[in-house]
């Protein structure tokens, strides 16, 4: 049997004043009998009433959204919505005397009811310092998330920063060592014949040209180190093809 005590813990704390919800439940149920009664308006403002009443989590307004009033069985329509007036007046009778019960009991155990809501304030209170503990860390990890990235971009930007000061020293690399050996070349070109003494090469009547084909054909050899240009590779052999005609004139 139904104590008072366990029909407290059973039922649900009304959410709006004991008179408007018993006001509220009669003219529901007083439309029910209405001449120009809608079942599908009258279902949606039910609802939302007895959700205010109740409470989301409550049975009433699920108990009451399986009522059907309408069948797609023509001959069936008028006991389906006979069938669905009575349920809905049942019901909502019911919530009504179950409001009455519920505020006779709570009047008996009202220091148990009130101990529960000071218990209920101390948790919302804890519940409300524990949502802004977890805001601040939330914003604090937002903050090292931004942070995280601000250092990832400063680091692919170094990284491409290191990666042209590699290539300018390389380049520069490049260029020393190629003018180092032009100029070595050069000075062994010129100073050639005055070491050797080659009597075919004093004698030549195109000497002077042989020396500037030579020249150049150093000059586009040692570009070969600064560039990789095809056009360079094509002018050697050119050079080449010049001197061996210049040295069989």
């Amino acid at each position: 049997m139904l104590t008072q005590s366990n029909f407290i813990k059973k039922s649900m704390t009304l959410f709006i004043p004991k008179e408007q919800a018993i006001k509220i439940l009669k003219e529901r149920r007083d439309e029910v009998s209405s001449f120009n009664f809608n079942h599908k308006v009258w279902k949606a403002r039910t609802l939302l009433d007895l959700k205010q009443i109740f409470g989301t989590l409550s049975d009433q307004w699920v108990q009451v959204s399986a009522i059907h009033f309408d069948t797609h069985i023509s001959s069936e329509k008028f006991q389906v919505l006979q069938e669905g007036c009575q349920a809905a007046i049942g019901h909502l009778n019911s919530y009504i005397d179950f409001i009455d019960e519920y505020y006779k009991a709570v009047n008996k155990e009202q220091p148990k009811v009130q101990n529960f809501q000071e218990q209920y304030s101390t948790l919302l209170e804890k519940w409300k310092k524990v949502i802004a503990e977890y805001n601040s860390l939330l914003k604090k990890y937002e903050a090292l998330i931004d942070e995280k990235e601000q250092v990832s971009v400063e680091l692919i930007n170094a990284n491409a920063e290191n990666t042209k000061t590699k290539s300018r020293i390389s380049k520069f690399k490049r260029l020393l060592l190629f003018f180092s050996l032009l100029t070595i070349l050069s000075l062994f070109l010129w100073s050639f014949n005055s070491i050797i003494n080659w009597n075919w090469l004093t004698v030549h009547p195109k000497r002077t040209s042989l020396y500037i084909s030579f020249q150049l054909l150093i000059i586009f050899s040692l570009l070969r180190i600064v560039t990789s240009s095809k056009a360079i590779k094509i002018i050697d052999v050119l050079i080449a093809l010049m001197i061996a005609i210049l040295a069989i004139i």
